[in-house]
């Protein structure tokens, strides 16, 4: 099994702030199969990210929106012609982010679609300061996109707006409305809500 599928589910039932410990008994289904709550938030990110629409459901997208099929063992950590910041992937993670996701939870650094779906979905539970996996997929059932989840999430991805409308960084300005973002997000909802039960990759 992979090793980003041991953690994923070890990391719905334990804090996240302990070293995880792989269990050979977890099986591959529980552990790849996301909520539908999770796929639309993930399927939102790259939305306001601006990857989704490109081949691959965005997963091999350089910041400028060039194109860099994989597979990738790393993180690429380059600059390319069309892009102005080295961020990389369906969610635009930074050389230093993806680095840090990686070792903090032992995972392989390859940039396969897996981890670039789990890498989102474990910074987004740090970023909003809750213990375990199941934590986040709670707040998404009962509370959705809301604005604690905007104002904790802007300064990580730039594209998404606080819950005033305003971005995180003044340089950058926000590319959506928190009503844009919630409208993306009930829209993926009720289609993936249609497919329960299928895994990853989250763009189909």
């Amino acid at each position: 099994m992979h090793d980003i599928h041991k953690t994923l589910y070890l990391m719905a039932k334990r804090d996240l702030n302990e070293t995880p410990q792989y269990d050979a008994s977890s099986t591959r289904e529980k552990a790849a199969t996301y909520s539908p709550e999770q796929k639309a938030y993930l399927d939102t990110l790259a939305y306001t990210e601006g990857t989704s629409k490109y081949p691959n459901f965005g997963y091999d997208t350089a910041q400028g929106n060039e194109q860099s099929p994989g597979p990738h063992k790393e993180h690429p950590n380059k600059i390319f012609p069309k892009g102005k910041s080295r961020a990389f992937g369906r969610y635009q993670f930074m050389p230093p982010t993806w680095n840090e996701i990686t070792t903090k939870y032992k995972m392989s650094t390859e940039m396969s679609p897996e981890n670039q779906d789990a890498a989102a979905l474990l910074k987004t539970v740090g970023r909003m300061k809750f213990k375990t996996i199941e934590d986040l997929d709670t707040h998404l059932k009962t509370k959705g996109f809301d604005d604690t989840m905007l104002d904790n999430l802007a300064p990580e991805w730039a594209s998404l707006p606080r819950a005033n409308g305003k971005a995180a960084y003044l340089d950058q300005p926000a590319r959506f409305t928190p009503e844009q973002v919630r409208q993306q997000y009930n829209d993926r909802l009720t289609h993936h809500k249609g497919q329960t039960g299928q895994t990853v990759q989250t763009g189909k």
